[in-house]
């Protein structure tokens, strides 16, 4: 039957990504693919703004949605 898609969402809707039940075995990996997710939206929106040193990235929480 397979892993169901999970929604994970950070700060309360900021940014959110979803991962595929084929692309994690446990939810610690979903959590490590949505954690390495933020960090590439992280990276491109530090190569796009004028002034990065003003952006605030911390993590205030974290939410995973089953979406069967």
């Amino acid at each position: 039957m397979g892993n169901p898609d999970l929604l994970i969402v950070f700060n309360n809707g900021e940014i959110n990504f979803l991962i595929k039940g084929t692309d994690y075995n446990t939810q610690k990996e979903a959590i490590d693919i949505g954690l390495f997710k933020y960090g590439e939206y992280i990276n491109e929106v530090m190569d796009i703004a004028d002034k990065p040193e003003e952006l605030n990235f911390e993590i205030r929480s974290i939410n995973i949605y089953t979406i069967h």
